[in-house]
């Protein structure tokens, strides 16, 4: 149900980072769902800065309801400003809010790729992420090794890298992985940027996906299901985790309560695994 406000087209505000690689689709998918609610929908794209997004919501109509993605550093300052407003979060966590907030699962996102390449029966397997790893990231991190622990396997340090986003960055840990004995079969890359450029440094290198490398990406954007062969990916719940954010924002506005006057525990959305072609057909020997 639309709220009064919604339906009479009152504005609300998404405050966002400008995000990518990761956590790329989901201000779209934000955009989109509020739309449907009714919404006249405002985008504050701020640095990745909790005093920028402070600013920005000290700058914004008390009277507004606000969708917020919190900055990576956000805290107790920017959890106090929320807490005056109708408003939700979705994406990241706001420490130190009573915000409803809607996260994906991120542990499980991990589990899933580990899980898969164990049932293909690969032994070696090499972990590509993101430098200055969110804590989304090590969630993704840990679930991956725990997979490969519950099956009996490890992910040895030196079978990690965490790369600047830049092609060189990860064509020079690929080589460096390809020219240890035994090299890895398999390879989780966290992004779909990371496995565009894994899958182009591959290739340079002369090992074809599927045939000698598995490769499990995470995320299912254009970039993504643009790679050929075809990229097997954790997905994330992005389009589901947007409506019930804004479908909850709608619920608040009806009843005007903000952010403080309840106490609210994250929802966490589990991601799903879609099989394609990079992963290959069969089990690894």
């Amino acid at each position: 149900m639309r709220s009064a406000a919604a339906a009479a087209g009152t504005a609300v505000h998404l405050v966002t980072p400008c995000l990518a690689g990761e956590e790329e689709g989901l201000p779209e998918a934000l955009v989109a769902a509020l739309a449907r609610q009714g919404w006249r929908v405002a985008v504050w794209p701020v640095a990745d800065d909790a005093a920028q997004q402070l600013a920005c919501l000290r700058a914004l109509p008390m009277d507004e309801p606000v969708l917020l993605v919190p900055a990576r550093d956000a805290g107790p300052d920017l959890a106090a400003a929320v807490a005056q407003r109708v408003a939700v979060a979705a994406g990241r966590p706001l420490p130190g809010s009573r915000l409803d907030t809607w996260l994906v699962e991120n542990y499980r996102a991990g589990y899933l790729a580990g899980k898969h390449l164990v049932n293909l029966r690969h032994q070696e397997v090499a972990y590509l992420g993101p430098a200055g790893a969110s804590p989304a990231a090590a969630e993704r991190l840990r679930g991956f090794r725990q997979a490969l622990r519950h099956n009996g396997r490890e992910l040895p340090a030196q079978r990690v890298a965490e790369v600047l986003p830049d092609a060189d960055a990860v064509a020079a840990a690929l080589r460096r992985w390809w020219s240890d004995e035994p090299a890895p079969t398999a390879l989780f890359a966290a992004s779909p940027q990371l496995a565009a450029w894994a899958l182009a440094a591959l290739e340079e290198m002369g090992r074809r996906v599927p045939d000698d490398v598995a490769l499990v990406g995470y995320g299912d954007g254009p970039l993504a299901r643009a790679l050929r062969p075809r990229l097997t990916a954790v997905v994330p719940p992005l389009d589901e985790l947007a409506r019930q954010a804004a479908a909850t924002l709608a619920e608040r506005a009806r009843s005007a309560q903000r952010a403080g006057e309840r106490r609210a525990e994250p929802v966490r959305l589990a991601p799903r695994l879609i099989i394609r072609q990079s992963c290959g057909m069969r089990a690894a020997g």
